[in-house]
């Protein structure tokens, strides 16, 4: 949701389409894990923690007003109607695993680079914000996790969710790190179907030791009497590599046709409506460089059925750059 009015801010355009949503609650369920998993009433009043001590919580009301501009109502609603085409028919966690995030101090950066919010009737903290090139970006930890493991605490052993942002700084600061066990929103949901009960396996992004996800950032750059990066583009409810021109830049730096495109230069494609797309490339060709995160199609997969979220901060991506 972040990344969608992101996009509309840019766009200078933002729609709404609201209705009511009511689920029957699950029928409680002993678990090891996780307790009282209910369905709650979104948007409520919450309360929000930053654990990004270089960084204020963003004001909502001026947020909301910038995205209020006047634009033509057919540029809206056809740019409206690409972001609903992207919306449905991806592929659903069926297998959601837990994620072991590894925050790790930088002097670079001031605090772990996150901010923490408890909702009304959820019995996890919620992660609302991960800050660029950050020690929580590049653990793995995304905008949406529930948090149910600080170290080997279990989330439900806290009192309060003071305590929760209490024990974090505390542990980071005296550590230099933090270890979070979390689960992303779609692998939390499921996780309530099934009354509680959690996947064994848990996801070490510092570790991953899995063959199946290749992830790849190609750092792209263009010799003088190149003008064209050498790939070309499709949207069918993922964006993809379609063809690779023999010998061009994307060719020398191991995109293959099929690649899913998850970023172009650090923005994530899933929130890019093509235009946007095509202005970032066009704009890279004459900077003469552009680096794309891509991963094959079984790798995306597997990264989706067991709800692992990528970005190009993790620390197993393999670099595709000029030596």
């Amino acid at each position: 949701v972040n990344g969608l009015v992101q996009n509309a801010y840019q766009n200078g355009d933002l729609r709404l389409l609201i209705a009511p949503y009511n689920v029957k609650p699950l029928t409680t369920r002993s678990a090891q894990s996780l307790f009282a998993l209910n369905d709650d009433i979104h948007y409520q009043t919450r309360t929000f923690q930053s654990i990004c001590e270089d960084q204020k919580p963003p004001s909502s009301v001026s947020t909301y007003q910038s995205v209020l501009h006047h634009h033509d109502e057919q540029s809206k609603h056809d740019q409206l109607a690409a972001i609903n085409e992207l919306s449905y028919g991806l592929i659903e966690p069926t297998e959601p695993w837990q994620r072991q995030c590894v925050l790790l101090r930088d002097s670079s950066f001031r605090g772990c680079g996150f901010r923490l919010t408890e909702r009304q009737n959820y019995d996890t903290p919620i992660v609302v914000e991960v800050s660029p090139n950050s020690p929580a970006k590049r653990s793995g930890l995304t905008e949406g996790d529930h948090v149910i493991y600080i170290e080997s605490e279990n989330i439900q052993n806290f009192h309060s969710f003071n305590d929760v942002i209490d024990i974090i700084h505390r542990t980071f600061q005296e550590n230099g790190q933090v270890t979070l066990v979390v689960l992303t929103s779609p692998g939390y949901r499921i996780l309530k179907r099934r009354g509680g009960y959690l996947e064994s396996r848990v996801f070490n992004y510092q570790s991953p030791q899995i063959d199946q996800m290749k992830l790849r950032l190609c750092k792209l750059k263009l010799y003088n009497f190149e003008y064209d990066f050498g790939f070309t583009l499709k949207r069918d409810k993922l964006l993809y590599i379609q063809s690779i021109e023999q010998g061009s830049s994307a060719d020398v730096y191991d995109i293959k046709e099929g690649d899913v495109v998850l970023e172009l230069n650090g923005q994530v494609t899933k929130y890019l409506i093509m235009n946007k797309i095509n202005e970032i490339i066009e704009i890279s060709k004459q900077e003469r460089k552009l680096d794309i995160l891509v991963i094959d199609m079984n790798g995306y997969e597997f990264s989706i059925k067991h709800a692992i979220p990528l970005n190009s901060n993790l620390p197993f991506i393999q670099i595709r750059e000029e030596s």
